[in-house]
């Protein structure tokens, strides 16, 4: 606790030392055609990337990175800091990193999702300890069904209030989140990125913690019949790159997601005129839901023990039988971990 507070006290601190700091766009990088380029390379493309874009010296170090430490943006408590914090705003009185994200931006919804994570949902999170403290790490969860992605919410949430020392994770996303005016603003305000191998690839190699959901828009419009059932984890591209810069993975298990809405039925006709709408997602059938306010159901959330893969090397990422293998080893930790938390809720809300 001691160390927590120290940390607190020394952000004020940081956000000055951060002023002299330039937000740097995004570079754009060329992904090269060979595999093996990038699994050799990766290290040197990211440094290549960042320097095309630097016009003047490294910044001095600072002992508290903003852009990595879930830090309060002020000092005062209740409404008054909440003031503070959109005069700030008003004023362009804060600093945004190269991918978008802005801290002061996110700080501001916790007075709506903390309420939530404690009072509505009452959320019960187990294993908050095994996301570290420092350094790359991948969360990978099951997706749940919603009119929001209230999962990566209940997950941020999570490591806000129970871990030692909270962390910003940095959900990648596809690019429907992206098309659209206030989503393409509020994900990367929020510190999201597109999920394409450059920006996930950089996220890890600036040793961020980065959550993806694999099972993308099979999860989120699932059945009600296959609630809980953690679909097909793609190709494995998140198991590629998570070899490639020797990040961990943590698999998490999220039950109270899939629930929040009562599902009338699964319409094919409806599915068929999203598709035409949004061709990006594609999806089998489309519920019809009773209710657009989420349920007060009782979540729970279970960090698993980490998968260490730097045993197998980065040259492993080639290797198409060892990535599968990997994958279905996180999907199933995963089905474990819900199949637990499930049984061990007496009902759907409590």
């Amino acid at each position: 606790m001691e160390s927590q507070a120290v940390e607190h006290d020394q952000a004020p601190a940081a956000l000055h030392a951060a002023k002299s700091r330039k937000a740097v766009p995004a570079a754009a990088v060329q992904p090269p055609h060979d595999d093996r380029e990038w699994i050799n390379n990766l290290t040197q493309l990211v440094s290549e990337a960042e320097s095309a874009q630097r016009n003047e010296a490294e910044p001095e170090p600072i002992g508290v990175d903003l852009f990595d430490q879930d830090l309060p943006q002020t000092q005062k408590p209740g409404l008054a800091g909440y003031v503070e914090m959109i005069k700030r705003r008003i004023r362009g009185d804060y600093e945004i990193d190269e991918f978008g994200y802005d801290p002061l931006y996110g700080n501001m919804w916790w007075a709506l999702f903390s309420p939530l994570y404690r009072y509505y949902w009452r959320v019960e999170a187990t294993g908050v300890e095994h996301v570290p403290a420092k350094g790359r790490a991948m969360l990978v969860a099951n997706h749940s069904g919603g009119s929001y992605a209230w999962d990566a919410v209940m997950i941020s949430a999570s490591i806000h209030h129970e871990h030692s020392r909270p962390r910003v994770v940095r959900y990648v996303s596809t690019e429907f989140f992206y098309d659209y005016p206030f989503l393409s603003y509020d994900n990367r305000k929020k510190g999201s990125a597109l999920a394409c191998r450059e920006d996930f690839a950089r996220l890890l190699e600036h040793d961020r913690l980065v959550g993806v959901f694999p099972e993308s828009a099979k999860g989120f419009l699932k059945p009600r019949d296959q609630r809980y059932r953690v679909q097909r984890f793609g190709r494995g591209g998140f198991l590629r790159l998570a070899l490639m810069t020797g990040a961990p993975i943590i698999p998490v298990a999220v039950v109270g997601g899939e629930e929040l809405h009562v599902t009338l039925w699964n319409s094919r006709l409806l599915a068929n005129l999203v598709n035409r709408l949004l061709p990006v997602e594609r999806a089998d059938t489309f519920p019809v839901l009773l209710n657009l306010l989420p349920l007060p159901v009782k979540w729970r959330i279970e960090f698993c023990e980490p998968i260490d893969l730097s045993a197998y090397g980065p040259e492993a990422a080639l290797d198409t039988l060892v990535v599968q293998q990997l994958t279905e080893r996180v999907r199933m930790q995963i089905q474990e971990a819900l199949d637990r938390n499930l049984s061990a809720r007496r009902w759907m809300f409590w």
